[in-house]
């Protein structure tokens, strides 16, 4: 209980209007039940407003108290998101089921449209109450940042990657988007940004953008080519957002990584060598045919001569498993994690990692297993 007061005394102006939500949710869904064109007929609600009055203490308390277990008190609602949307709908779930057994068992039996759009009014509200700050907290930056100058940006990739990259710089107002480059969605909107396809360097002068930013984690190795050109030539910002060489659990990620490493780097993905159809750096040789790589003796991945190169060749999203020094052509790590310079010649050291694909038995996965071998059910995921 002392948990509970504690949190209700951080957000007393919600519980009051989950009071308030509550009681005026299944009070409308009574008068809705019984209007005529627009029109209440009191002498239809008469029978029922005893009901309803009588169970409304009752239920208001039992709600709040509901709310309270779903862990609907102490949120910052700001920043609220699906897990908070969950907890809503399984909050409001539970309550209609005690609307509707405590009237029929302690009152009297209610219309059935009376519980459902009580029901449906409630999840309103309370969805309305909670989300309401995060709204008008988005609203009130979208218009600092039209009064304020920003860095004219595209965004590379549309999709949820794109949206997200959106939202991120429209909450921090040092960058604007101008548009939206992809191909494949050209010609369409997202957000309210128009996206558009064709030649980029068009795009850059058209729209007269500083900065870059990639999101999207499929590009050729020819448009990362082409969007690195363009930010030597005219000095562009160039900001990564795919996190595709992110090493979650780390501080730093690969794509930083790979950029401050000067000297050879050799990589690994789960153990398997990453095939590269060019190469005069690489410890091996192209199969004119096929295009793939063979190694040497005694080398476990393909080595380039710099970071910069490997991050233009290298495509997808890949999570870190280790990250060591080697030396060219041994296969060999010896458990470091410092990364050797010079050029990619055998012998000389390297830095060694090993990448691995997305849900390739990582703790998640196993989290995931475990939970449904206790429990029995999947995961919600609203």
């Amino acid at each position: 209980m002392k948990g509970l007061a504690g949190r209700i005394a951080r957000n007393l102006w919600v519980l009051l209007l989950d009071i308030l939500a509550v009681n005026a949710a299944y009070y409308l869904g009574l008068v809705i039940r019984f209007s005529t064109n627009l029109e209440i007929k009191p002498e239809a609600m008469d029978p029922f407003l005893p009901g309803y009055t009588h169970f409304a203490p009752f239920y208001t308390v039992i709600a709040v108290v509901v709310f309270y277990l779903f862990r609907l008190y102490g949120g910052m609602w700001r920043y609220a998101g699906l897990n908070d949307m969950n907890r809503i709908i399984g909050a409001n779930a539970v309550t209609c089921v005690i609307q509707v057994v405590g009237t029929i068992l302690f009152v009297k039996r209610m219309p059935i449209s009376y519980y459902i759009i009580g029901a449906v009014l409630q999840f309103m509200f309370i969805v309305i109450i909670r989300f309401s700050s995060r709204f008008f907290l988005a609203e009130r930056q979208r218009i600092a940042s039209r009064k304020e100058p920003t860095v004219a940006t595209v965004v590379v990739g549309a999709g949820d990657m794109g949206r997200r990259a959106v939202q991120h710089f429209t909450d921090h107002t040092a960058f604007g988007v101008s548009v939206i480059y992809d191909e494949k969605s050209a010609g369409m909107m997202q957000d309210g940004i128009r996206v558009v396809g064709g030649e980029f360097e068009e795009v850059l002068k058209t729209y007269e953008i500083e900065a870059i930013c990639i999101a999207d984690t499929k590009l050729t190795s020819e448009t990362k080519k082409a969007i690195k050109k363009a930010c030597d030539d005219q000095g562009l910002e160039l900001i990564d957002f795919t996190g595709k060489f992110s090493n979650l659990g780390g501080s730093i990620s690969l794509t930083a990584l790979l950029e401050k490493a000067a000297g050879p780097v050799e990589i690994v993905i789960a153990g398997d060598v990453y095939g590269a159809s060019r190469s005069t750096d690489v410890i091996g040789h192209t199969d004119p045919g096929t295009g793939e790589v063979s190694l040497n003796s005694g080398a476990t991945g393909i080595v380039y001569a710099s970071g910069a190169e490997a991050m233009e060749t290298i495509a997808g999203r890949y999570d870190i498993v280790s990250v060591s020094t080697s030396t060219v052509g041994s296969g060999e790590s010896d458990g470091s994690q410092t990364a050797g310079s010079g050029a990619a010649s055998v012998g000389m050291p390297c830095l060694r990692i090993e990448l691995r694909k997305p849900g390739q038995d990582t703790a998640y996965d196993k989290w995931m297993q475990k939970y449904k071998e206790e429990t029995g059910g999947e995961v919600s995921f609203f």
